[in-house]
């Protein structure tokens, strides 16, 4: 299989962005619009009523609160994957007109939000696995480590387990999701799969290209 042309496809997409700045902002300002006016009315509730309860004592409400921000976070992962679709599909089939007002939710949008929703799932369970070692190696570590200075370095062994899961988790997350919304538009499944597979060999030019951006 051959490798991603990582810097070239960087490249392509900036000049996309740039070249086609008025389809961009057709397609995404709707589902955008909705998501700053969802995260006021809900964000803007939630640090006001937490503030209160921690003035007050009064811990009853924040569930609720927590309630109503996680549902507004599952909502968000919907739009973000309506953005993705619509920016996907006129990357891989371009438009000649411009749409001034665009929201799908159809079958492509709707495995997108399976698989980001699996995505998350397979990182709970990795981080609840990692956790569980860390507390294996932890308990492990002490009985091993007799005297004073055995406590202390039982927890540095157990630190440097969990930063070497966290390493993992990076690698992972990178390649499970660098593709996998091309994957499903392109090929009408799931696309986590499918990015593991295009993305072998490529994790270090994914990430300094990723690196390059962050740092400007």
């Amino acid at each position: 299989m051959n490798k991603i042309p990582v810097i070239e496809t960087v490249a392509e997409s900036y000049r996309f962005i740039l070249g086609g700045l008025g389809k961009v902002i057709g397609l995404i300002w709707l589902p955008i619009l909705i998501l700053t006016v969802g995260s006021y009315f809900t964000l803007i509730p939630y640090f006001s009523g937490m503030a209160d309860a921690l003035e007050s004592g009064d811990v009853s409400q924040q569930g609720l609160l927590f309630a109503r921000v996680l549902g507004f976070d599952l909502f968000m992962i919907v739009l973000l994957s309506v953005i993705a679709v619509a920016i996907t599909r006129e990357i891989l089939n371009p438009h000649k007109s411009v749409s001034y007002v665009h929201f799908s939710l159809g079958m492509t949008e709707l495995r997108v939000i399976a698989a980001y929703f699996g995505l998350i799932m397979l990182m709970m369970v990795f981080v609840i696995a990692l956790l569980m070692i860390g507390m294996i190696a932890l308990f492990a570590a002490k009985a091993a480590l007799p005297g004073a200075a055995g406590p202390t370095q039982a927890m540095g062994f157990a630190g440097l387990v969990y930063l070497a899961g966290f390493i993992v988790l990076i690698y992972f997350l990178v390649r499970l999701s660098f593709l996998m919304v091309p994957a499903a538009v392109a090929e009408g499944n799931f696309g986590i799969e499918q990015s593991w597979k295009l993305t072998k060999g490529s994790f270090w030019r994914m990430w300094r290209s990723a690196w390059g951006r962050w740092s400007r």
